[in-house]
């Protein structure tokens, strides 16, 4: 998660890699941007709208940092189920994504492991 995309994909850049298009996603209340890097795994920036309090809270109390490891799977819906059984919390109910291509996506924590992002495969 990030204050300012600009500024962390910068220093990304510096490192090799390439900043694609920043997209508004209005559901999640977020700026979104990947950064790729040829042979690496791709690295999502998250930036939170000013209004996003729950993200602008976190950042404030974290600072700019990783945030979630993102995993793409068959049946999100499926998926969320198994992982309610294994003690993990849904924030929301899978939702489309304009930076994902429209894809649901869905984030969940657990103490022990805190945030992690699923996305649909496909739509």
């Amino acid at each position: 998660m990030t204050d300012n995309i600009a500024n962390t994909a910068s220093a990304f850049e510096m490192m090799g890699y390439t900043a694609g298009e920043t997209v508004r996603d209005d559901t999640q209340r977020t700026f979104i941007c990947f950064l790729s890097k040829c042979g690496e795994v791709s690295i999502e920036l998250v930036q939170p709208y000013d209004d996003n309090r729950t993200m602008q809270k976190l950042l404030a109390k974290r600072g700019v940092s990783p945030y979630h490891v993102c995993y793409d799977v068959e049946d999100i819906h499926g998926e969320v189920a198994r992982m309610v059984e294994q003690d993990w919390t849904p924030l929301f109910r899978p939702v489309a994504a304009p930076a994902m291509g429209g894809r649901l996506i869905c984030y969940l924590w657990n103490g022990a492991a805190g945030f992690i992002e699923l996305v649909a495969k496909s739509e």
